[in-house]
């Protein structure tokens, strides 16, 4: 037996803001094909996903929301961003989902018999696969979510865009861990250290994410003006700059509240 192995983003691309795009079926479509058409006996889908603690593009992705468009790839710019790979940006957490049996999945559902009183050629699905199709890949979008691993700094960046003109350390150390509660109460996967106090938690992740936040000496942090790294056209406007930032902590808010 042959066994084939695909991989591709059921959302099309990847997200710019961190929420969770509609699916789209075209390549799902093509794949199920098979399998309604009785050419193979089975086909399993496993839903990856991907957590990240420190976007490697949030300065391009905020910038793009706003309009200034992404910087054409070149052999120069991969010289240039030899800089940027040295910097930390924390662990990437991956989570392999339950398997899914489209036999099982669709038992009961359609009806493959349809397809053997039609020449092979025809590349037609019934409204019933269709449906199928269109329910299974929003089925495997919350699969996805539902696995997330959610950063302390998703927390973080919550309470940190609420105030915007600065917070104290010690506040924010509050705010976050009643966010923190409500969060595994709802049945979330924080990433919260049990070997460290919530005030080095919290401490470790403002330094990781330093070209955001600033952390003066009396512990009261403020918010940097995200700076345009990568973006070759010019930014001069400071509604810009600050409009920036804000759209960056807010990627990261809405990871937060994609896996509540």
């Amino acid at each position: 037996m042959v066994t084939t192995y695909w991989s591709f983003f059921v959302e099309g691309t990847r997200s710019r803001t961190n929420k969770s795009y509609i699916p789209k079926t075209g390549m799902l479509s093509a794949t199920l094909e098979s399998y309604f058409k009785a050419e193979v006996p089975d086909v399993i889908i496993v839903p990856i996903s991907i957590s990240y603690e420190r976007i490697l593009e949030e300065t391009l992705y905020a910038y793009e929301l706003l309009g200034i468009p992404k910087p054409k790839e070149s052999t120069k710019g991969v010289f240039k961003a030899r800089s940027i790979l040295s910097e930390n940006f924390g662990n990437v957490h991956i989570h392999l989902g339950d398997p899914i049996s489209i036999r099982q999945y669709s038992n009961g559902k359609i009806d493959r018999i349809s397809h053997a009183l039609e020449p092979r050629y025809i590349n037609r699905l019934t409204e019933l696969e269709i449906e199928l199709t269109r329910n299974l890949a929003h089925f495997i979008v919350r699969e996805q979510q539902k696995n997330m691993v959610i950063s302390p700094w998703c927390l973080i960046s919550t309470i940190l865009i609420q105030n915007f003109d600065g917070i104290s350390k010690n506040k924010l150390v509050k705010e976050v861990m009643w966010l923190k509660r409500h969060a595994n109460n709802l049945g979330a996967h924080v990433d919260w250290p049990g070997n460290c106090s919530d005030e080095d938690v919290v401490e470790h992740y403002l330094q990781l994410h330093c070209n955001l936040i600033t952390l003066s000496e009396d512990k009261f942090i403020q918010i940097k003006r995200l700076s345009p790294v990568g973006v070759t056209q010019p930014v001069q406007n400071t509604l810009m700059v600050n409009a920036a930032t804000q759209i960056a902590l807010a990627s990261y808010r809405n990871h937060f509240s994609i896996c509540l």
